[in-house]
């Protein structure tokens, strides 16, 4: 490593840094020269980076410090939300992780997506909410799809070092909940990364820069040390709270502070964070009824979380590739209704807001907007059941044909492909990962708090509480006084 190219890099990223660093951003600048420099092989860095503590300032700053040093850059995300507040934080293009690194094809057992070839040569490779990477199956490959070889970590790994000369920086929060079925967010653990053949770094960002945007990063924080306090025995109690970035609510209040936020923010800028995804639909399905005074099932207007990777709709469109779960589209129009196998399905126009708000035509399969709701003592349709209906039906339809045109329909019946999706009004916690709104309520009920749950409670706390911007509302808070 050339001192005179170190010294270089450090200070263009200390000088493109918008305001006076702070000491773990000076230390970060110190971690990421040395990456830029390094001839070590296949060189990573783990930016661990609490809540509030500059990361997106930092990103830019890195960025434009790597072209100075003839890198290009490549910025990442796990999900299409992370990916657009990403961009939009930092006003450079960002994209997934899988439209990056997979390519689809089509075969006669369904689709698959292996790694596609890397061209990107010379360059930094940075993937911001790296806590949400699994090693293993990602939420994102469902279906017949096979994604790599099952292992998202490995196959990011694999793609990135497939080229030479390129780095990689790994930003995320280790504090926030880990990917569905692990102890800790493998993608920040070095010894992981160390076994996958990486030469690893890491650096702490846990000093606030965002003391000027109030009392919500400093409740957060709150939260966070629970997590690591070992001698903690209760929640703690929120300096902000009652004030007007923090609010505590009772269930009964909900209601109206919901109707004043869709007044001051819209729809699309407040979210509901719940404990469930039955939840979240019986919570959506109440708030169209209740604050929207929408009795039709679905309308223009509506706010849709797609539930199931859709390939169909967008196969023309190369820069989307595909729908994704998790990808947010807003109803455009409705333009007819139709049944089919027991299953109501909706001719419809939606908008694609986490692709550059394009629009598209295709069907809606209407049972999964309440899938696993109970509605008057039942139990809707799980989406469980209603994939085996769909699957049973088409099976029937095609018995008489061949195994390869049995897969052609596969790929291209309207009904076997139509979108599957609930209404976004409200979520979980896992799914909001990644996203930013202007507006959050929280389910903040807890279970009995013990000395087993309370670390785990506090955790699925803060990483909600960390999606507001500008007012976060907790409701039935343990520790407050309603």
């Amino acid at each position: 490593m050339s001192v005179s190219n170190y010294a270089t890099a450090e200070e263009a990223i200390l000088h493109a840094m918008e305001f006076s660093p702070t000491d773990d951003q000076a230390h970060a600048a110190k971690a990421v020269a040395m990456l830029l420099c390094s001839d070590k092989p296949n060189p990573t860095l783990i930016i661990n980076g609490f809540a509030g503590t500059g990361k997106t300032t930092l990103t830019k700053a890195i960025c434009s410090a790597a072209r100075q040093m003839g890198f290009k850059t490549s910025l990442l995300a796990p999900t299409g939300r992370a990916a657009k507040v990403l961009s939009n934080t930092t006003r450079l293009f960002a994209s997934t992780i899988h439209r990056t690194i997979f390519k689809q094809y089509n075969t006669e057992g369904g689709r698959s997506f292996p790694l596609t070839q890397n061209k990107q040569n010379n360059t930094l490779f940075i993937v911001d909410e790296a806590s949400l990477i699994p090693n293993g199956n990602s939420s994102v490959s469902q279906s017949a799809a096979s994604w790599g070889s099952g292992f998202l970590l490995n196959d990011l790994v694999e793609y990135v070092f497939s080229a030479p000369n390129n780095r990689l920086i790994l930003i995320g929060d280790p504090d926030q909940l880990p990917p569905i079925g692990c102890d800790a967010p493998p993608a920040l653990d070095p010894d992981t990364l160390t076994s996958l053949g990486l030469t690893v770094g890491r650096c702490f960002l846990r000093q606030i820069v965002r003391q000027t945007e109030g009392l919500i990063i400093q409740d957060a924080t709150l939260l966070r040390k629970t997590i690591n306090d070992t001698d903690a025995t209760d929640l703690p109690t929120l300096v902000g709270a009652d004030n007007e970035q923090v609010e505590l609510l009772s269930g009964e209040s909900l209601t109206e502070k919901i109707e004043s936020a869709y007044s001051q923010f819209g729809p699309q800028n407040t979210i509901i964070i719940t404990r469930s995804n039955a939840a979240a639909a019986k919570i959506s399905m109440g708030l169209r009824q209740q604050v929207m005074a929408t009795e039709e099932c679905l309308t223009r207007g509506d706010l849709l979380m797609v539930t199931r990777n859709n390939y169909l709709w967008t196969r023309n469109l190369p820069q989307v590739g595909f729908i994704a779960n998790g990808d947010i589209a807003e109803v455009v129009s409705v333009n007819s209704f139709s049944s089919l196998y027991g299953l109501q399905f909706a001719d419809v126009s939606v908008r694609l807001l986490e692709h550059d708000n394009i629009d598209i035509d295709c069907l809606l399969l209407l049972d999964t907007l309440t899938a696993d709701v109970w509605l008057n003592g039942n139990r809707l349709k799980s989406t469980a059941e209603i994939n085996e209906i769909l699957s049973n039906g088409f099976e029937e339809d095609y018995a008489d044909v061949s195994p390869w045109k049995r897969a052609i329909a596969m790929h291209d019946d309207p009904h076997f492909n139509a979108l599957q999706a609930r209404f976004s009004y409200a979520t979980t916690c896992h799914k909001a990962q990644g996203g930013q709104w202007q507006a959050v309520f929280v389910d903040a009920s807890c279970r009995q708090l013990t000395d087993e749950n309370l670390q785990s409670e506090a955790r699925w706390l803060y990483t909600a509480a960390t999606r507001a911007t500008e007012r976060l509302f907790l409701v039935n808070y343990p520790k407050a006084d309603l």
